[in-house]
């Protein structure tokens, strides 16, 4: 009788999960300098709420695009 070995994909899943928490940590520390920066920047440029949350809309957007350009250099 021969024994069938079971591919282990350990090392994708450990790979997988360690560029998730990288992403969840990149984004965070965005999210704070935007909010950090937000405290000065409607009152010094003049902006409505809309405006402070276009800004804040494209650090997600940037996120993205970043991203999508990484992956063509990988």
């Amino acid at each position: 009788m021969t024994t069938v070995k079971q591919p282990t994909t350990r090392g994708l899943a450990i790979t997988i999960s360690l560029a998730a928490a990288t992403v969840g940590v990149v984004y965070g520390y965005d999210t704070g300098s935007i909010a950090g920066a937000l405290l000065f920047v409607p009152a010094q440029f003049n902006l409505s709420t809309t405006a402070t949350e276009w800004i804040t809309t494209f650090t997600g957007l940037g996120l993205i695009a970043g991203a999508l350009v990484a992956n063509r250099i990988a």
